[in-house]
């Protein structure tokens, strides 16, 4: 059997307000993975729908402090042991990343999840968040995280303690 693909996205709330919530949205579908050369899916900022339009994928999630906001420890915090993912990785991070960044994500995910990292692949855009539907997603899902209260998020069992930092 051919080993499948996991799709991350990745995608925070409020660029400089801070806490910021950093959001990684996990999928085994390949459509969701599909980078489109224009913009495709509009930001959604209503929420009616969001336990639908996550359906069979998940999420984890960490609230960023100013002194905390190191990009590599983000990612490789939120991208846990507890989430099944198949390897290869393919991550999709809006906004532009600096090389040496992602070579750090790379390393630290290799140690974390013991895998080699030959098996991550790391895609980094401005405006993927409207053109990769698992970043969408994730961009969704920080937006209606960043509308909840502090206390609810802090019980969340999806929230995610940033390591090495």
């Amino acid at each position: 059997m051919a080993r499948g693909w996991s799709y991350i996205g990745i995608d925070e709330s409020n660029h400089g307000r801070h806490p910021e919530i950093f959001v990684a949205a996990f999928s085994r579908n390949q459509n969701d993975g599909t980078v489109y050369q224009e913009e495709r899916f509009n930001k959604r900022r209503k929420h009616e729908r969001i336990t639908e339009r996550i359906g069979q994928r998940d999420y984890r999630f960490a609230l960023v402090t100013r002194k905390e906001a190191r990009l590599p420890e983000i990612i490789s915090s939120i991208v846990r042991y507890d989430v099944p993912l198949e390897f290869p990785l393919r991550i999709y991070i809006d906004g532009k990343v600096r090389e040496e960044e992602q070579k750090r994500i790379m390393e630290m995910l290799s140690v974390k999840r013991k895998i080699n990292q030959s098996e991550i692949q790391i895609y980094a855009e401005d405006k993927f968040d409207e053109r990769v539907e698992i970043v969408n997603l994730a961009d969704e899902i920080a937006n209606w995280l960043f509308r909840k209260p502090l206390s609810w998020l802090s019980e969340n069992n999806r929230i995610c303690k940033l390591d090495n930092i």
